[in-house]
């Protein structure tokens, strides 16, 4: 090797020790002298003696060296812990985990991985810092989000990788994977509309639980606002904006799964969509101007942030409306989608818009055309919403929210047709 590329691996290497010692000694900056552990000049140290390991141990084609300096760190490292231990009961490992990567990382860093070794380094001293944001985060979970969190991570990590992905049942419609795929995008979705909200339990009130309600449900997010307005009658403006605007929530959904799975269609509805939103959310800044109280009401997260039979419950849908939409096909052509359209807007946008824009169903249709059924579903799913609202909340919003469904049907219904 060369002189100077050894001397800059080397200076890598007790960098990467150096940046760690850092964080390391800033933790410990109040302890005593002689009672830290480790610090800078030790971390710094210990990323030399990993980097002269791997030099050694590359000119010879050897692990050992490398293996002697991570067990020498380990036994000197666990030595400074354990009379910390005693001293102040701290059972914390992590001083020691640190010394071993940074060893490590030494060696790596002059076995000719050198940017490796500096990108891990730098990684490694974020997570160090984040202690007071980890464990804040841990104080704050509740046991059905951290169970919300492994199912998600085990629909999509676990289960999804391992199912077929070809198609099975009539018409070849049902493909176990894709099928799977979209219900991890929906859950995903409405776990990140859980967060919003539960981040924002003292922020914007009922508008802020319209926002991100729309994200989780934009049908229960009606339902439980409607409810709110019926037993506090002077919210009802309030809840009118949180509804709309979660209606508006659920425009900008539909655009944004259509543009991912298929831009040309996303284009071809986004002026009706976006007709609809636009009036969605003029409607939502009037009733504001009228709200009352609206603030001191804090938004209410679902109560499990992951239901595992409402997404069961979502992909029998889609497979319904995919078995469905070629049956239609078969028997009346693209003519039919139209009326299914409307069957699947009665309980949910998503499942169709995810049939056409994947191409699951409608094949042969022009763009154009897929954004017509689209917007079919979406304008009955909005109609439908106001009749649930007004079912639920009465009068209240009933006088705002009819007139604001059928002024953004009328708006998107016109733009399509023309």
């Amino acid at each position: 090797m060369e002189p100077l590329s050894v001397i800059g691996d080397l200076a890598i290497a007790l960098g990467c020790g150096a940046v760690i010692g850092f964080e390391r000694g800033w933790y410990q900056r109040d302890q005593a002298e002689g009672t830290r552990p480790a610090g800078i000049r030790t971390f710094s140290l210990i990323g030399l003696i990993g980097g002269i390991a791997g030099l050694a141990g590359g000119s010879a084609g050897s692990p050992w060296p490398l293996a002697a300096a991570v067990l020498a760190v380990v036994l000197l490292l666990g030595l400074g812990y354990w009379r910390a231990a005693t001293h102040d009961n701290d059972l914390s490992l992590t001083t020691v985990i640190a010394g071993v990567l940074t060893v490590l990382l030494g060696g790596v860093a002059t076995m000719g991985h050198a940017l490796p070794a500096a990108m891990a380094a730098v990684v490694a001293t974020v997570i160090l810092s984040a202690k007071p944001l980890t464990h804040g985060l841990l104080r704050r979970v509740e046991a059905v989000e951290m169970a919300a969190v492994l199912r998600l991570l085990l629909i999509s990590v676990v289960v999804l990788p391992v199912l077929p992905n070809e198609g099975y049942g009539p018409y070849q419609a049902l493909n176990p994977f894709e099928l799977w795929l979209m219900v991890v995008a929906i859950s995903g979705l409405s776990f990140l509309g859980y967060v919003a909200i539960r981040l924002g339990k003292s922020g914007r009130g009922v508008l802020f639980a319209g926002i991100f309600g729309g994200i989780v449900s934009s049908t229960a997010t009606t339902l439980a606002l409607s409810r709110m307005a019926r037993q506090q009658a002077a919210l009802g403006p309030a809840a009118a904006a949180g509804t709309v605007a979660a209606w508006v929530i659920m425009c900008a959904r539909v655009i944004l799964v259509t543009y991912v799975l298929a831009p040309a269609i996303a284009m071809a509805l986004i002026p009706a969509v976006a007709a609809m939103a636009g009036i969605g959310l003029a409607l939502t800044f009037w009733f504001l101007r009228l709200r009352g109280g609206a603030e001191a009401v804090p938004p209410q997260a679902p109560g499990n942030p992951f239901e595992i039979v409402s997404a069961l419950r979502f992909a029998a849908l889609l497979a319904a409306i995919m078995l469905g939409s070629h049956w239609v096909q078969a028997q009346f052509g693209n003519a039919g989608l139209e009326l299914l359209a409307v069957l699947s807007g009665l309980a949910d946008v998503d499942a169709i818009t995810l049939s056409i824009a994947g191409g699951k169903v409608g094949a042969g249709i022009g763009p154009a055309e897929a954004a017509k059924v689209i917007l079919i579903a979406a304008i009955t799913n909005t109609l439908v919403k106001a009749g649930l609202g007004t079912y639920a909340g009465g009068r209240a919003v009933a006088t705002r929210l009819i007139p604001t469904a059928l002024a953004m049907s009328a708006a998107g219904a016109a733009i399509i047709l023309l």
